[in-house]
């Protein structure tokens, strides 16, 4: 079941490529499930786990310096630009820690108050993905410089192959 929710550590577009490595633990897990067939199985699991590790998201191809730049200028006119901005500047090229609990229940997988660290910024993720439909909910409240007040608030939901996203400032 694993393998087939797998997909590449690369994503991005011609003019900025990323790739993601690291380390992620799951402890304490709980999993229970019964059923004849993969769908019986999976829509009948339930569990939890307590998630750590580190990522390092990195640039494979493209301008880390020219996307820092263009999003840095354009978060004058769009809030969008300047969630993109506080995202490269945080978490592109330097190692990335997080923690928080995955909880798994009628084919949902749910993150709770997930805390991602970064060079200069804190995110705090909620999110629910379903494993049937393959649509998420997930909102990351983005504190850049660590001062405990949210500047951006991220919004994804629909289907994960092409999810609605917005930005607004603050909570």
């Amino acid at each position: 079941m694993l393998r087939g929710g797998a997909g590449t550590n690369v994503f991005g577009n011609d003019n900025l490529m990323v790739s993601i490595d690291g380390k992620i633990t799951i402890m304490d897990i709980v999993l229970k499930g019964r059923g004849a067939s993969f769908e019986e199985i999976r829509n009948s699991l339930a569990g939890r786990g307590q998630v750590s590790g580190y990522i390092y998201p990195s640039v494979t191809a493209g301008s880390l310096g020219f996307a820092s730049f263009a999003t840095g200028i354009a978060s004058i006119f769009s809030t969008e630009m300047g969630f993109s901005s506080a995202v490269l500047a945080a978490f592109i090229n330097q190692k990335v820690t997080l923690e928080g609990e995955l909880q798994l229940a009628g084919g949902t997988v749910s993150l709770r108050n997930h805390k991602v660290q970064g060079g200069n910024a804190v995110a705090q993720i909620n999110s629910n993905t379903s494993l049937t439909t393959a649509a998420t909910e997930t909102t990351i409240a983005l504190d850049v410089g660590r001062s405990g007040t949210v500047d951006y608030t991220l919004t994804v939901t629909g289907p994960v192959s092409s999810p609605a996203m917005t930005v607004r400032n603050g909570n």
